[in-house]
């Protein structure tokens, strides 16, 4: 089947290569108006779509957001793929555009540029008066404000240091949400930020690849995916605090299968993601994920929904809680929630509004794809074919509204309101208005309404997510206490349970008071798995107390085998034989070094939890669905993880950027400069000793060296800067690739690089003229000259090579006797070297050992 499909790929190559574009296929994807547009919509009854915003006052939305007050921020990439070449897509010429409806009507009215000069603006995150901005190749986050009124940013302050970012645009750090439990999120770097104290507190998160989107639900569960990996929705079982938990029926048999309506076969996997109607059969760009958290349209409360712009569709997916475990659901049967027949219909985001209503926002344009695929093959030609190119610079931004049903009347003032007045928003029907006024009673830190919050949270003739809401509040606040928690623990609301036991883990280190108390044990008696399954993880991960083990076996007690309990159990038994194997390991370790084995097993788990999505659990890479390209480069034998550690420190500290021997990977190189010295020197001595690797021991000492050393450093290393720092990464003789023209008789080319003069390479004939032997090194290295030991013959003649077809001789007629180094006139730069008997020592077979290299004068 696979070869069929490559087939008819190269077919369809064949037949659009060169292809100049065809007048009928254009005239598919012309561009249409809003209301010419609106035509082209499928969508279920009940249900409408308004326009909020459209060229001119907006190109090339990516994200909407709103402040307290309810005004739209829009992040615009307006230099994002203006060809098919992507040309000049890095420039900083893009916007945060600030859009305002002045009567009420749901229709942006007035506009201005609040951020200009932008490199591709892809995170916005409204705090009070100040609008956090990030853009793409930085981790930098910088806080923008109008402090004159006129809708333009006239201050601007670093809110966050960071640092130049090289690799694939679209596998950069997405997202920045402010969650319930008061983290700051963004996907992809693994990181989370807090900032309720007057400062950024930076902290390890989970890693993910959700692209261009990131939201959460009411118990700050996140919601995201891997559109890199085709898929829709990952890791939305339980927050992200605990780890990634999936299982394996969460989206039900079929939902990954998509279904528009549209018929421009334009996508990165080639035909076999193509129907023979020309639709998209699988889910291939995910993005944009959302929760609806409102009761204005009461059945889509709790829903999420995901964007899927090369199919020119968005997904909603109904949430079945299944004795605790959240199952997915497309609820329209080969069909789709929104869809359209507009081939420009990129819909790349979703948002619930102040107003209760689901934005999506649309990018409108003809290609999406960023210029890694793009360039050449399949998908460009389908570009060119249709004239795709030629639809840019517009952008509309939809609202779903149902019909009816009137629209709230109430606009958000919160900027200006009290602390005291903001309580109110806390019980609020609307997630976004809960979520604002619990950040910004933060961000003001008056701790003059915790007794108020205090009351909320036991007071029953609240919302359940009023109190939730309260919780957090007095969390954010440093205000919260034992006695709250255990009136959120008693509560009969199974959703103040969760968050009382949350919020309440800092109090479980060392305080029997709490897990172990008559009131948490009648919570976890509870009958919902729900509640269960939130003690077990508060109790296994945080409890320290001696009656820790009784409370996990009665937690335990009587799950059914389908329960979330018995898989988080199961998930953690898999751990243990991860430990366990890695134990064993270091065993082996121990015998040479006990210091490097204690690394490796710390490494190991820190591997899986962050450097894995990448580089794959074999160290090889994980594959790209739809290509043969790996979102990582190789480990396993790789020089650069095995030779020197200051170049290999440089890498992960400050990213590495372009080509590794002809390859590109989209997803290199998420640094991991942010992690300490300590985690970092572990993962390298774990990539350096696991799939067969070897290599010695890289210290905490070491990494902290580099760090100081590549301070003020921000942009990423290319290869050739390294090697001109450093020399060639190939230095590493047991990476070298040998042969000869005469097999030795222990039939062992490798014992020629090894220091064991009872142990050498001996050819399988005496010595005689044009007996050859050479050496591949994993790269190009640069050499001053080899050393030779052995029965060397009397003359020798050293060529040198690039690729191994084209020869440069360097040396002839050289004389060497014994032990003896065979030194360059000039450094040189070489993948092959070939040693040619020109003079044999006679009577004697070729004898080498400890064939090593001189140094060039970059190598240090």
């Amino acid at each position: 089947m696979k070869t069929y499909i490559l087939i008819l790929n190269l077919i369809f190559v064949v037949l659009l290569a060169n292809a100049q574009v065809d007048p009928q296929l254009k005239e598919q994807v012309k561009p249409l108006s809003p209301e010419a547009f609106l035509k082209t919509v499928e969508i279920p009854e009940g249900y409408k779509l308004q326009l909020v915003a459209s060229e001119p006052m907006i190109h090339e939305p990516v994200l909407c957001v709103w402040d307290g007050n309810g005004r739209m921020y829009v992040a615009q990439l307006d230099t994002y793929m203006q060809d098919a070449e992507g040309t000049g897509e890095s420039e900083a010429t893009s916007r945060v555009m600030l859009l305002e409806d002045t009567d009420g009507d749901g229709v942006m009215d007035k506009s201005s540029v609040f951020a200009k000069d932008l490199v591709l603006p892809r995170m916005i995150l409204p705090l009070d008066e100040r609008i956090i901005i990030g853009e793409t190749h930085t981790s930098e986050l910088y806080a923008y404000t109008d402090t004159d009124g006129d809708g333009v940013s006239d201050k601007k302050e670093l809110w966050l240091k960071g640092k130049h970012q090289g690799g694939n645009m679209e596998h950069q750090a997405s997202g920045l949400v402010w969650n319930i439990d008061n983290w700051i999120y963004r996907t992809t770097t693994g990181m989370k930020y807090r900032y309720t104290r007057g400062k950024v507190e930076t902290k390890n998160g989970p890693s993910g690849r959700s692209q261009w989107s990131l939201d959460h639900d009411d118990r700050g569960r996140m919601v995201s995916g891997h559109g890199g990996g085709e898929q829709s929705f990952k890791s939305f079982q339980q927050p992200w605090r605990y780890g990634s938990f999936e299982f394996k029926d969460e989206l039900e048999k079929g939902f990954m299968e998509v279904w528009p309506i549209d018929n421009i076969p334009d996508t990165q996997g080639g035909l076999k993601r193509i129907r023979e109607n020309n639709t998209l059969n699988h889910f291939t760009a995910g993005c944009g994920h959302s929760t609806y958290r409102d009761t204005l349209m009461p059945e889509l409360n709790g829903n999420l929904f995901i964007c899927e712009p090369v199919g020119r569709m968005v997904r909603r997916a109904t949430v079945e809680n299944k004795e605790g475990v959240r199952i997915l659901h497309n609820p329209y049967e080969k069909s789709e929630f929104i869809r359209s027949t507009d081939p420009n219909f990129r819909p790349v985001n979703t948002k619930m509004g102040p107003d209760g209503c689901l934005y999506i926002v649309d990018m409108y344009r003809g290609i999406i794809q960023q210029a890694n695929w793009t360039k050449r093959g399949y998908l460009r030609n389908v570009i060119d074919k249709y004239g795709m190119a030629e639809t840019i610079g517009r952008g509309r931004i939809y609202r779903l509204v149902p019909t009816g049903i009137a629209l709230r009347s109430e606009r958000p003032k919160m900027l200006s309101e009290t602390p005291n007045q903001l309580l109110s928003h806390l019980n609020h029907p609307n997630g976004w208005w809960r979520d604002t006024a619990r950040k910004l009673i933060i961000l003001r830190g008056d701790k003059s309404v915790a007794s108020e919050l205090e009351k909320m949270v036991s007071n029953e003739a609240v919302s359940a997510l009023g109190r939730v809401a309260a919780i957090w509040t007095l969390e954010g606040l440093d205000s919260l206490s034992i006695e709250t928690i255990k009136d959120g623990l008693t509560s009969t609301d199974i959703d103040v349970q969760i968050a009382a036991a949350q919020a309440g883990e800092p109090f479980l280190k060392g305080d029997k008071g709490v897990m172990s108390s008559p009131y948490v044990k009648s919570a976890l008696s509870s009958k919902s798995e729900d509640v269960k399954t939130q003690m077990y993880l508060s109790i296994y991960n945080y409890f320290d107390g001696e009656d820790k083990a009784p409370l996990v076996e009665k937690l335990l007690a009587g799950a059914k085998a389908s329960s979330p309990r018995v898989r988080i159990k199961q998930y953690y038994d898999q751990q243990k034989k991860i430990l366990a194997k890695a134990n064993a390991e270091k065993e082996r370790l121990n015998e040479n070094n006990k210091e490097l084995a204690g690394s490796f097993i710390k490494g190991k788990i820190h591997y899986q939890q962050f450097c894995v999505t990448c580089h794959g659990k074999d160290g090889k890479g994980s594959a790209m669905a739809g290509t043969d390209t790996t979102l990582g480069a190789p480990l396993v034998g790789s020089a650069r993880v095995l030779g020197n550690y200051q170049r290999l420190g440089r890498i992960v500290l400050t990213g590495l950027q372009g080509p590794i021997d002809g390859k590109s990977y989209p997803g290199m190189m998420a640094t991991i400069s942010s992690r300490s010295d300590e985690y970092i020197a572990d993962v390298l001595n774990y990539m350096r000793n696991e799939w067969g690797n070897k290599a010695p021991l890289v210290t905490v000492e070491q990494i902290a060296e580099v760090r100081k050393e590549t301070e003020g450093v921000l942009n990423p290393w290319t290869l050739d800067e390294l090697n001109k720092e450093y020399g060639n990464y190939s230095i590493d003789k047991h990476l070298w690739k040998l042969n000869s023209s005469h097999s030795g008789r222990r039939d062992d080319l490798k014992n020629a690089v090894k220091d064991n003069r009872n142990r050498p390479w001996v050819s399988s004939a005496k010595q005689k003229i044009g007996m050859w032997l050479s050496l591949e090194f994993d790269g190009i290295a640069n050499l001053k000259g080899l050393t030779h030991n052995g029965t060397s013959p009397e003359g020798i003649d050293v060529e040198i090579s690039i690729d191994g077809k084209k020869w440069t001789k360097i040396l002839s007629q050289h004389e060497v006797r014994g032990k003896g180094k065979i030194y360059f006139k000039n450094s040189v730069e070489a993948r092959f070297v070939k040693l040619s008997i020109t003079k044999p020592r006679k009577g004697f077979p070729w004898v080498v050992y400890g064939l090593s290299l001189v140094k060039g004068e970059a190598e240090k």
